[in-house]
């Protein structure tokens, strides 16, 4: 059995794996690739390219057997538009759900047939076994793979950051680890916080005003707005969470608990302008998302909201904050003609916190940096309260202590020598390099 990190040493995301294993019944190798991620594009150049080709995968005649993805970031997944379309794709199911919904809003190319997993159940290759196995993230539905041949096992644990209990049981059941391909966004970080500081944080942030609420953090992160949601409902009154239909389209798919337990409204956003992705009209004008549609001169008039907001809804926060003065002016809020500038003189929100519930590293991007310029020029407060959904270096640790591999392979880290201490076997592969299990 051998390993080879095409892409992901030395480097946060582009994760390329692969695991090969020669088949004597057939006479030649096994070949699977874990993960088929785009490099993190240039924080102001997001549409930027990743060239990365790899022949067998990505050109000429075909040379794998399967690709295996962790979850639906696009540093994992990015590039399975240009996989060979008679190699087999496999993900879990709520995966694929959310790279439906995606493409559907940014007018991408929908996934080819994808083969969905269970967790805990074997998928054959040939001679190879492939086990998927729950892990917690930001992106739901995230899973590690076992991969086990010719009486060896390797484990790549994808992002996490924590592993279920279950998934803990079924490693220990299948025997031992030969190698953990295990990721270290963050293993140089000690940190205590969860997601229910986040919470509780949040509740206090809310209770300080009747005024709007905003949130600014990834529409697909379920754990960050399920904090939220049990956030508005800890208040007193409780608030009412305010969404548009994006988010509404990925909590229609995997996250029906949150829209089961707090009241929602629901409004129009542009994403994308009128026509440009017309697969979006099956969320927008679908029965599940009109009898909550609410306009802006409505949101306007009410108390208690949180509304959860993206970086291109600067529009939308201008013509709220217009509403919300035609309705201190007038007693009502309809479309007005006070001006953007005159609007931000007035700071309509001054009574408003926007919670940044992101990296703060994006605060780096212009995009994001005029947003949140645009948010305190309309007189909201800002503040922080994110966690990262990567494992840090406790964390790390107690996954190390728990699946006791012969070896550790460092992925996902910008800091191999971090590992150090932390187990007595520490390999690191230099990308392109080929290495054999032992």
């Amino acid at each position: 059995m051998k390993v080879k990190i095409h892409r992901g040493v030395g480097q946060i995301g582009g994760c390329i794996v692969e695991v090969s294993a020669y088949d004597k019944k057939r006479r030649c190798d096994t070949k699977i690739m874990l993960d088929c991620g785009r490099n993190l594009p240039p924080l102001d150049d997001p549409m930027a390219v990743d060239d990365m080709e790899i022949k067998g995968l990505t050109s000429g005649e075909s040379k794998y057997d399967a690709v295996f993805v962790t979850h639906h970031h696009a540093d994992h997944c990015g590039l399975l538009g240009r996989v060979n379309n008679d190699i087999p794709i496999y993900m879990s199911e709520i995966t694929k759900d959310v790279l439906d919904i995606v493409s559907d809003f940014i007018n991408r190319r929908p996934l080819r047939a994808i083969e969905t997993i269970t967790e805990g159940e074997w998928i054959s290759v040939h001679n190879m076994r492939i086990m998927p196995l729950i892990v917690s993230h930001s992106a739901r539905g995230a899973v590690m793979y076992l991969v086990e041949a010719n009486g060896k096992r390797v484990l790549y644990t994808g992002d996490f950051n924590d592993i279920e209990e279950n998934s803990y049981r079924l490693i220990k059941e299948t025997g031992t680890i030969n190698a953990l391909l295990c990721e270290g966004t963050n293993i140089e970080i000690e940190n205590e916080k969860t997601e229910e500081n986040v919470l509780l944080r949040a509740v206090q942030i809310m209770e300080q005003t009747n005024e709007e609420i905003f949130v600014l953090c990834s529409t697909t992160n379920i754990n960050r707005i399920e904090a939220i949601a049990s956030a508005c409902n800890a208040c007193s009154p409780k608030r009412t969470m305010v969404i548009d239909q994006f988010m509404n389209a990925i909590l229609k798919q995997v996250g029906y608990n949150i829209r089961k337990t707090i009241q929602i409204n629901r409004f129009m956003s542009y994403f994308v302008e009128k026509g440009e992705s017309p697969r979006i009209d099956k969320h927008i004008w679908c029965k599940d998302f009109i009898p909550g549609y609410i306009k802006a001169d409505e949101l306007a008039a009410m108390q208690n909201l949180t509304i959860m907001v993206r970086q291109s809804m600067g529009k939308f926060l201008v013509r709220l904050g217009r509403h919300k003065l035609r309705l201190k002016i007038e007693g009502k809020a309809k479309d007005c003609s006070i001006k953007r500038d005159e609007v931000i003189e007035q700071k309509p929100f001054s009574n408003s916190t926007l919670i940044y519930s992101m990296w703060t590293g994006y605060k780096g991007s212009k995009y994001t940096s005029d947003f949140l310029k645009l948010c305190t020029d309309l007189g909201m407060k800002i503040e922080d309260l994110h966690i990262s959904g990567h494992a840090y270096r406790e964390q790390i640790k107690t996954a190390i202590e728990e699946i006791d591999p012969i070896t550790v392979i460092p992925i996902h880290t910008e800091n191999e020598e971090a590992y150090k201490g932390l187990h007595k076997n520490i390999t690191t592969i230099p990308n392109g390099k080929t290495w054999s299990v032992v």
